[in-house]
């Protein structure tokens, strides 16, 4: 009866183990994906998408967009799939960066003209 107690509690705790491995992975991964600029004034162009997707600055804010992806972007205004003609990036490379100062007050929409789902917004107050 013992063997077959002792065989029980390793398994459990083999099992416990096995779940705590799993868990701290993906911890790991939520952590390595989430946006680290210590910037506030800085967006992430991460897995299609702008991160973050929404931002409001005071008027007279440069923002700096950056490309994380191994692809190009555009950091285009507008409304997808009709640019507006307020700022346009062209072709952001990877590891490459964009950067636009906000002079008028307003929200700001944006998007990708190679990835067209890809849309943010700035908002720009006083």
């Amino acid at each position: 009866m013992d063997t077959v107690q002792n065989k029980i509690r390793l398994f459990s705790v083999l099992v416990l183990s096995l779940l705590f491995v799993i868990f701290s992975l993906n911890c790991s991964e939520e952590n390595s994906s989430t946006n680290t600029n210590t910037d506030p004034n800085a967006i992430t162009i991460q897995g299609n998408a702008f991160q973050p997707a929404a931002l409001t600055v005071k008027k007279g804010t440069t923002v700096t967009w950056t490309n994380k992806d191994s692809y190009a972007h555009t950091v285009t205004s507008g409304i997808s799939p009709n640019p507006n003609g307020t700022f346009n990036s062209n072709n952001v490379s990877a590891n490459q960066t964009f950067s636009f100062k906000f002079d008028n007050t307003g929200s700001f929409d944006y998007f990708c003209m190679i990835h067209t789902s890809m849309k943010a917004k700035i908002t720009v107050e006083e």
